[in-house]
Parts: C-alpha cells; sequence; structure tokens
C-alpha cells in the first residue's frame, strides 16, 4: 500500500510533491526499537490464504502483509482488491511477489499453499500431493526470515508441520501446525448450541491428529468453570458414549460436509488462524490446540511426531504444553493418533540437505507410488439430509445436531443453569440488530464475513437460490463460532428469514465479466430485481435497502420502484468503493494515510463518473490550492489519467484474479456500520438525486456526498462544485436516465 506503482503524480511528467507537501521536522530520531514493526508472509493465495490474510487486515494485526503465491494474475489481483479497501482499514503496507524475498524480515509465516481437499478426500490423502511442494516453500522462507515462525495450515497439517520441521532446521518452538484448533472450535460451537451459551464460555480440545484419529478430551470440557460429565453425574443426567462418539464424528466430518456444500472451507479457518497469529504475535500466552512436536509429552517417548496438544503460545512460539489430566481410554487413542501419523511420516525420507527429493516408497520398496500402510477411507458420508432440504432454516442457536448429552437426545440446558427468579425481558432500548444479505456470491459473503468480524449485528441472515452453496457458507461461519462475537446465523432459500432486518443488502445477480461494463449488465439483473426486492419489502417494512448489485445506480433506482419505500430507504453503494480507490492512490503517493484523505468520486459508478478534484483535501490542505499557492505546475491530463484509473480498477482486478469480492467487503461494511451505528458519516453513495446540484430532469439514482445514519439517507452535503464539475453530474445523470428510460418499471 505504499508507494505502489501508479500513475498518482501530480505534477507535470510526473513530479513528486510529496517532499514539498510535508515540512520536515528538524533533529528526528528514528523510530524506538521497543515499538516493534510485525510483518506476517502468507504463502497460497487461495481461499484459504486470502481468508486469513483479509481476517489478518481487519484485525489489524501486522504492520506489513506479504502474499507470494505462483500464481502472478491472481497475486496481483488479490494484492490491489486489498490495497483499494485502504481508507477503511488500518494502514498495512501489502506487498506480493512469486519471489520469496518479499518475505524477509517475516515474525510469522503462514503457509496455505497446497492442492485443495477435494470433496469426502481425507486430509492425509492430501500428502502425496502437498509434500513435495513443500520442499520448494520452505528453504526460502528459513533463508530470508531465519528468526521467523512458521505457522503451517496446508494439509494434512501434521505430517506437513513435521516437513516444514525438517526442511527449515529451525527449533520445534518455532514451526507449529493450525492442527485441532479449528476442530476444537467447532466442537466447542456444538456443545454451546445445545446449552444456549457463547461458545467462548465452552473448554474444550480436540487433539491428536486433525483427521480421522482425533481425540475428544471428554473428560476434561467444562462451560462456565462447571465440567460437563461431572455435572451429568451429579446430577444423575444418564449419558451415552454412542452420544459422545456421535457428536466428535459430526466434528471430524465438518469440514467435509462444507467442501461437499460449497467447494472449500475458508472463513472459519481464516479467523482460526488469525486467532493463533493473534496469540503469537501479541504474546498473549494463551493455550491452543495445536499441532507441535509431541516427544516427551503424554507418554509419546518414541519417534519425534507433530500433533495437536494444548499448547500456550506467545512471542517465541511454542511456550509450553498444558498438563491436562487425561483418562486411561483418551491417552490411549492419543498414542494410537500419533502411531497413525508416524506411519505414514515414516515413508519419507526428509532432511534439510535432501529438500529436493522426497522419496515415496512402493509397497515393493522401489520408489514411486505411494501407499499407506494402514487403510483410510477414500471418503466420508457427509450430512444427507441438507442435501435434498431446499427450505431451512439453521441458527447459530438451537441448530439442527447431535449435541444432545442425555440417552435418546434429553436437553439438559434447563438443568444445566439455574433460572433467575422474576427476571424481566430485554430492554426494549437495547435494540437488536438484524442484517439480511441476499447473495452468497464471493462479494456477498465477503460483506458478511466482514459485517461479523466488525460484530455490526446480532442476527446475520443469508439468502440464495443455491441451497447446498447456502448452507456450506453457514456452517463455515458458525464453526468460527469461538473466535467471533455471538452472533445469531440464519440461512434459507424462502425470503421469510429476513423478518424483521433493519439493512437488507442486495449482491445477488450475474457476476461481471472481465471486460464488460457494468451498464450491460442491466438486462441480466432487472428482472432478478422483481423476484428479489417484494419479498425483502413484505418481509421488512421498516428496513434500509442497500443495493450492490451492477449497476448500482439503475438497480437502486428499480429496487425503489419495486419496494414503494421512500427513497431515504433506498440507497445504492455507489462510488464510495471507488472514492476508497481514489483516496488510495492519492495517500499512496503522498506517503499517508488513506484515512487523512478527503476525495470524493460522483455520478455514476462507471464510464461517467466524475472526480471532485476541486474539493480534495489532506489532512485539512486542498491540494489544488497548495499546488497554485506552490506554484508547482500540474497537467489536467495527469489528473484524467488518475480517475481513470480508479475507473478500470473494478475491470483491472476482475481481469486478474476474476472477480472482486474484498475491497467491497469492507466498503458496504463501512456504510453498514454509518447506517445502524447512527454514525452520520459522509458517504459518496447512490441516492435519489433529484433537486440537488442542478439535476431537476426525472427520477435518477447517482452518488452524491450523503450523510448516513439510523434513518438511511439524512441528507446530501452542499460542496462546491466547478462549473465543469456541475456539468459532467449533470452528464452522469442524462446517461443513467437513457437506460432508466427503457425499463418497464
Amino acid at each position: 500500500m505504499h508507494k505502489t506503482g501508479s500513475s498518482s503524480n501530480l505534477g507535470p511528467g510526473g513530479l513528486d510533491i510529496a517532499q514539498a507537501f510535508f515540512k520536515p521536522i528538524q533533529n528526528t530520531c528514528p523510530p524506538s526499537p521497543t515499538k516493534r514493526h510485525i510483518k506476517i508472509s502468507v504463502i497460497g493465495v487461495g481461499n484459504v490464504g486470502m481468508a486469513i490474510a483479509q481476517t489478518i487486515l481487519t484485525q489489524d494485526l501486522a504492520d506489513e502483509l506479504a502474499l507470494v503465491d505462483a500464481k502472478p494474475d491472481r497475486l496481483q489481483g488479490e494484492m490491489l482488491d486489498l490495497q483499494h479497501a485502504a481508507a477503511f482499514l488500518p494502514r498495512t503496507k501489502i506487498l506480493a511477489s512469486v519471489d520469496y524475498s518479499v518475505t524477509a524480515g517475516s515474525d510469522l509465516c503462514i503457509v496455505t499453499a497446497g492442492a485443495r481437499q477435494l470433496p469426502g478426500e481425507s486430509r492425509l490423502n492430501l500428502l502425496q500431493r502437498n509434500v513435495a511442494l513443500f520442499s520448494a516453500v520452505v528453504p526460502p522462507l528459513a533463508r530470508y526470515s531465519p528468526e521467523s515462525i512458521l505457522l503451517i495450515v496446508s494439509n494434512p497439517v501434521d505430517v506437513l508441520t513435521y516437513v516444514a520441521w525438517k526442511l527449515s532446521g529451525f527449533p520445534s518452538n518455532r514451526v507449529i501446525g493450525s492442527g485441532t484448533n479449528l476442530d476444537s472450535s467447532r466442537f466447542r460451537f456444538l456443545i454451546a448450541d445445545h446449552l444456549d451459551v457463547n461458545a467462548q464460555d465452552v473448554q474444550a480440545y480436540i487433539v491428536g491428529e486433525h483427521g480421522d484419529t482425533s481425540v475428544a478430551l471428554w473428560s476434561s470440557i467444562s462451560v462456565g468453570g462447571v465440567p460437563v460429565l461431572s455435572f451429568l453425574e451429579r446430577q444423575q443426567i444418564a449419558y451415552e458414549k454412542e452420544t459422545l462418539e456421535k457428536i466428535h464424528k459430526e466434528v471430524v466430518e465438518s469440514a467435509n460436509e462444507v467442501i461437499s456444500l460449497k467447494g472449500c472451507t475458508s472463513w472459519a479457518i481464516g479467523y482460526s488462524v488469525a486467532n493463533l497469529a493473534r496469540t503469537i504475535l501479541r504474546d498473549q500466552r494463551r493455550v491452543h490446540p495445536v499441532s507441535v512436536l509431541a516427544k516427551g509429552f503424554y507418554g509419546m517417548d518414541g519417534d519425534e511426531v507433530f500433533l495437536s496438544l494444548p499448547t500456550q503460545l506467545g512471542r517465541s512460539g511454542v511456550m509450553g504444553v498444558a498438563n491436562i489430566h487425561l483418562t486411561d481410554e483418551e491417552a490411549d487413542r492419543l498414542r494410537n493418533s500419533a502411531k497413525t501419523i508416524l506411519e505414514v511420516q515414516n515413508q519419507l525420507d526428509i532432511s534439510k540437505e535432501g529438500a529436493g527429493s522426497l522419496n515415496f516408497p512402493c509397497k515393493d520398496g522401489k520408489s514411486g507410488g505411494f501407499y499407506f500402510s494402514r487403510e483410510f477411507p477414500a471418503s466420508r458420508p457427509c450430512n444427507s439430509s441438507s442435501k435434498n432440504n431446499n427450505n431451512y432454516t439453521d441458527t447459530m442457536h438451537k441448530a439442527p445436531s447431535s449435541s444432545n448429552l442425555g440417552p435418546g437426545g434429553l436437553d439438559i440446558a434447563q438443568a444445566f443453569f439455574k433460572p433467575i427468579q422474576s427476571s424481566s425481558t430485554p430492554s426494549s432500548a437495547k435494540r437488536h440488530t438484524k442484517i439480511s444479505v441476499i447473495g452468497v456470491g464471493n462479494v456477498g459473503m465477503a460483506i458478511a464475513q466482514t459485517i461479523l468480524t466488525q460484530d455490526l449485528a446480532d442476527e446475520l441472515a443469508l439468502v440464495d437460490a443455491k441451497p447446498d452453496k447456502l448452507r456450506g457458507e453457514m456452517l463455515d461461519l458458525q464453526h468460527a463460532a469461538a473466535f467471533l462475537p455471538r452472533t445469531k446465523i440464519l440461512a434459507s432459500v424462502d425470503y421469510s428469514v429476513t423478518t424483521g432486518s433493519d439493512l437488507c443488502i442486495v449482491t445477488a445477480g450475474a457476476r461481471q465479466i472481465p471486460g464488460e461494463s457494468r451498464l450491460n449488465l442491466l438486462q441480466r439483473n432487472v428482472a432478478l430485481f422483481k423476484v428479489i426486492v417484494p419479498p425483502l419489502a413484505k418481509y421488512s417494512p421498516e428496513a434500509i435497502l442497500l443495493v450492490v448489485s451492477n449497476p448500482v445506480d439503475v438497480l437502486t433506482y428499480v429496487a425503489w420502484k419495486l419496494s414503494g419505500f421512500p427513497s431515504n430507504r433506498v440507497i445504492g453503494s455507489g462510488t464510495n468503493l471507488d472514492s476508497s480507490r481514489f483516496r488510495f492512490l492519492i495517500a499512496d503517493h503522498l506517503d499517508v494515510n488513506a484515512q487523512d484523505v478527503q476525495a470524493y468520486i460522483v455520478g455514476e459508478h462507471g464510464d461517467t463518473s466524475v472526480a471532485l478534484w476541486s474539493g480534495i483535501s489532506v489532512g485539512g490542505v486542498p491540494i489544488l490550492s497548495f499546488l497554485e499557492r506552490q506554484q508547482i505546475a500540474y497537467e489536467k491530463e495527469t489528473l484524467q489519467k488518475i480517475h481513470k484509473e480508479v475507473v478500470e480498477s473494478a475491470y483491472e482486478v476482475i481481469n486478474l484474479k476474476g472477480y472482486t469480492s474484498w475491497a467491497i467487503g469492507y466498503s458496504v461494511a463501512n456504510l453498514a456500520r454509518s447506517i445502524l451505528r447512527d454514525q452520520r458519516k459522509i458517504h459518496p453513495v447512490s441516492v435519489l438525486a433529484k433537486g440537488f446540484y442542478g439535476i431537476n430532469g426525472g427520477d435518477v439514482f447517482l452518488s452524491l456526498p450523503a450523510q448516513l445514519g439510523r434513518s438511511g439517507v439524512m441528507g446530501v452535503t452542499n460542496i462546491h462544485l466547478t462549473d465543469e464539475e456541475a456539468q459532467q453530474l449533470r452528464n452522469s445523470a442524462e446517461t443513467i436516465l437513457e437506460v432508466q428510460s427503457q425499463l418497464g418499471v
């Protein structure tokens, strides 16, 4: 995000005005060495890698973030998509390269690179496709960041963490696998869901292999400090061992269910790994079930093996392993889990010197085909009940699960908590906030995930026409319950799930094709809105509609007409993101935080948008007035070139990675915060423009600097425009009206 290649030089021939803009302080001293600069590198920018990178940025865990991948176009696209959200984020320097030198000086290197897990595929079966890759990944990371901590996420994570340890030559405390940290979150979610408590009040671990032979430590589970099994015994509530095993099986199969439904896992593992990064880099010394060198712990005194144990993490990596009491049965299962991993591990010929050649012995002893000395299932059954159910509602509260602990599914929730006598209902002054997101594609899910991360809603409803994809996305978010505020999540193909929403965000629509104008999408999207908007208005008549689908200005007009809502409660995301991209380019050149740049793109979200150069200021200093006072000449063509770069930014990202997601996710969450928190901030969003800035023709929606609050649009800012800017804005309105006039809405 700092000094990227761009056309944002404002002087003639690209004159650098950064030095002129800021008057330097005399006799400055360098930054204090005690104020640590934190750098994180993420290797692999697939679904998992980018979910991790985005969560790290949102949670402000690093000063510098480096991305590495073998696909340069995808890599560049992901970097730009994050950079374009500069105005909505803490200032993090983002680097991206296919060369590992970009990772130099990292504090934490997170490795996600590897083949994607196939539906029903065992994690251990991924080994054959992923071990060889690590011989190209780990040695350069160790060379460029010899003091870093390696955090392995690629599957099978236990064996690959062992591989990374051998290839890196690092001490074992600085090589960690994500292990069962997410499995344990899923476990905590199931228990919390049944007892109707926050998952963060549940202490529960899955240990051992991240896979089929993992071990659920039932003997040590507690809720609010109360040991669960001891409680059941004291209350003389019988429980069946088969029930416990069924819950554990549900945890083990969770990832496969999500993969079978949506094609991959991403959100939950993103939260899980960011959670580990926070503990390590902030030296929080929290206990996590992660994959560590297990030799010497819990009776595992044989060969070197990595598997998950409850481990204290901090700035130096592994600080120690918690000495939790295990039952004899749990201890035996843990040792068996270690043996399973060792059987695979012992077939690998790995050494630091021989990192380039990893041999996979065949059954006949010759190098070649890989096999396991014990049989692993090729696939696991998924929850088939969801496959043919096209109309369902699952929530983080009382979701259908096998987590009843009593015989025959006895509900123990009432027994676990002693009720308060004469309790009152929640105060009506403490508002329950509900957001609905329509469409769970890349944009919709980036918005939903950012809303959850930023804790903007008490209830989140997802709607889509594809039930399997919809359920998969819902589960992927729910599995991160232990790392998030407690938000009730609903999902259904039926719009009744949106009932009582405060804000309905519409992202559904055909995906933009590389090089396709936003206006060309109109023909494919208007008809869809006739199906979407009326039921939203029916079930949430007091809601605010926030339209994101493109072409956003025309579709916001369509939504207004179809809903019958007053115009202040129908808003388009408009040029809020364009303006962030604009601010990013200016801030990047001047080496300042984008949040100190006041700059608007208005008009159509597209080719006829208008850059309000006359109103741009940095730190309260108007840019063009500054250039004139300093007698620094600038060329109009340079300004137009910068604006063109803003307009084409989305197309560039789409050409590189296939779609946009992260920046628009941040942008829309930023609007949701302003509306629902009644912040009354000014945003360039698409509103009914009639009567503003000389636009007096027909009803048209386009972006103007509007104040947003709990009732939607509070007003439009009366910014002074030059004659040229005012004319360009009216021309933009006429362009949209020409299209609108062809619609029968």
